[in-house]
C-alpha cells in the first residue's frame, strides 16, 4: 500500500494501530489520523484490516449531556479484548488407579 504520512499503511502501520488501540481501549477516526499523522482513508483502510479480522469494531460514541440531538457523530472504534475461558484439564497419574 502507498505511503500516506508519518507511517506506511502496511504492516508497520497494522501493528502500531493494534498497540495504540490496545493501550487506549477506543480512539475517534481523527484522532487515529492525528496519531499516526495520516489521512482519515488511510487511518480506514488500516482500521477494516482489523475488523475483518474480528479484532475491532465500530461503535457509537456516548451521548454527552450537552448533546443537543445532533445527527453526525464520528464514530469510535473499539479494540476487542477476547478473553478466554480457563480450561481445567485433568491430569492423569500413571500407575495409579482413580478413586471414584
Amino acid at each position: 500500500m502507498p505511503e500516506a504520512g508519518g507511517l506506511p499503511c502496511g504492516t508497520a502501520m497494522l501493528g502500531e494501530l493494534r498497540s495504540y488501540l490496545k493501550q487506549r481501549g477506543t480512539a475517534s477516526l481523527s484522532e487515529i489520523a492525528a496519531h499516526f499523522d495520516t489521512t482519515p482513508d488511510a487511518a480506514e483502510l488500516a482500521l477494516g484490516y482489523w475488523i475483518r479480522k474480528g479484532k475491532v469494531r465500530a461503535v457509537a460514541p456516548p451521548c454527552s449531556e450537552s448533546c443537543y440531538g445532533c445527527t453526525e457523530r464520528e464514530r469510535i472504534y473499539q479494540w476487542i479484548m477476547h478473553e478466554r475461558p480457563v480450561q481445567w484439564h485433568r491430569k492423569e497419574v500413571q500407575g495409579k488407579p482413580r478413586a471414584g
